[in-house]
């Protein structure tokens, strides 16, 4: 019934608070504040008859009469009903705080999916041969590697956010990762460049509107070789006659060709042609050219571009095919310094070129954006040798390509 209350004590109490006798104890003379009956929170009644935050009480109502510790007896009271009231925590300004949430989770619990990607981004230098390559994914990935590495903030930033320990911890992982990968990009070349000689790589592009001006440009670090790609058989011509002082070996085999110092021999064309492709088709060559260093095989290579499509993703085959058709090439050439020079369509980490780069000592440390022009993001021009070692790889001055120069120094 409503408004009755009931009490630890030996005698029943009338509805309307008396005992037996009609009396009332001094204890009923708030039991009318207290919804729960005996079972009243001890946070409620603090001293001086106040209230805290959580009282229930209205406006003006004074409250019960006896402070703390000073309850009437015969009135229990339920353990949990008198834990006072948690401490609030600093916190930082958007709220949150490295303490304990509000699951009860510290700063060293939280934050493991977090802490999981970090690992994973720190494990990709080493473990991106094992991403899948469906619809170009993995060659993707392998292409924009470099870049990768700036996952590392959004990371960083998901950390802070959920304000863990853990997964700042985790960090370290991918920072020294990607920390050791750029370090060793940026810092490579050291090497003495005494008894070396300058090599140039350059797609010059079939619509490069001032061809004569961009070899112009290329033959002005003086290098020994200078290798291009997409040379149409007019601007072919001119490059003869402006190279033809300084340059008086040369070769072209369909739109690659090589300008050189050194005499050259034994010039032949090599067949990396796919199997998809019916029109005529010439992309690369091989000669023998006699350096300071005695006798050089020199590969120019052009391979096929890789597209986007949708839903296909990236169509990466016909270059695959070339790159494996050019590696059976390398792995029966009988000269033992080899140089390759060539727009590869792709990073040497790319497992599509693997069977070219694989054939290689060096392929030029460092980062050596090639394209595109405007904003190079990946090297798609490369030089790379075996038999030696390259001991400086840097990128020249643009010229009316959408690749940017490439020139190399070789030792061997």
């Amino acid at each position: 019934m409503a408004g009755t209350r009931r009490y630890d004590q030996d005698e029943r109490r009338n509805t309307d608070g008396s005992g037996p006798d009609g009396e009332r104890s001094a204890h009923d003379a708030w039991a009318p504040y207290d919804a729960e009956g005996p079972y009243r929170s001890r946070a409620a009644r603090l001293p001086g008859g106040s209230r805290d935050r959580n009282d229930s009480r209205g406006p003006g109502d004074p409250g019960p009469p006896y402070g703390r510790g000073r309850e009437p007896a015969g009135i229990r009271y339920r353990e949990e009903d008198c834990t006072p009231a948690p401490t609030r925590m600093r916190t930082w300004p958007d709220g949150r705080h490295w303490g304990e949430d509000g699951r009860g989770r510290g700063a060293w619990q939280r934050g493991r999916i977090v802490a999981l990607c970090a690992v994973a981004l720190g494990l990709l230098p080493v473990l991106h041969p094992l991403v899948p390559d469906a619809r170009g994914l993995g060659s993707l990935l392998e292409t924009l590697l470099p870049w990768l590495g700036l996952l590392v903030l959004p990371v960083l930033v998901c950390a802070w956010r959920r304000r863990s320990a853990f997964a700042v911890l985790a960090l370290l992982v991918p920072v020294g990762a990607w920390g050791g990968m750029i370090g060793g990009a940026a810092f490579a070349f050291g090497a003495d460049p005494q008894h070396s000689f300058g090599v140039v790589q350059h797609n010059i592009a079939d619509d490069n509107p001032d061809p004569v001006g961009a070899v112009r440009a290329l033959a002005a670090s003086g290098p020994g070789l200078i290798a291009l790609e997409e040379v149409t058989a007019g601007a072919a011509a001119k490059i003869d006659r402006e190279l033809a002082a300084a340059y008086p070996h040369h070769a072209v085999r369909g739109t690659v060709g090589l300008w050189s110092r050194y005499p050259l021999s034994d010039v032949r064309p090599v067949d990396i042609k796919p199997e998809g492709i019916t029109e005529p088709w010439q992309r690369a060559l091989r000669a023998t050219a006699l350096t300071p260093r005695g006798f050089v095989a020199v590969y120019v290579v052009h391979l096929p571009s890789v597209r986007a499509a949708w839903p296909q993703g990236l169509k990466t085959g016909w270059r695959n095919e070339a790159a494996r058709r050019l590696g059976e090439a390398l792995a029966a050439e009988t000269v033992d310094r080899v140089i390759l020079l060539g727009d590869l369509n792709g990073s040497a980490e790319d497992r599509g070129l693997h069977p070219v780069a694989s054939r290689f000592d060096d392929n030029g440390r460092g980062f050596g954006f090639s394209w595109p022009r405007s904003f190079p993001v990946v090297r798609l021009d490369h030089v790379m040798v075996r038999g030696g070692e390259i001991v400086r790889f840097e990128t020249s001055a643009t010229t009316g390509s959408d690749h940017v120069p490439v020139l190399a120094r070789v030792k061997f």
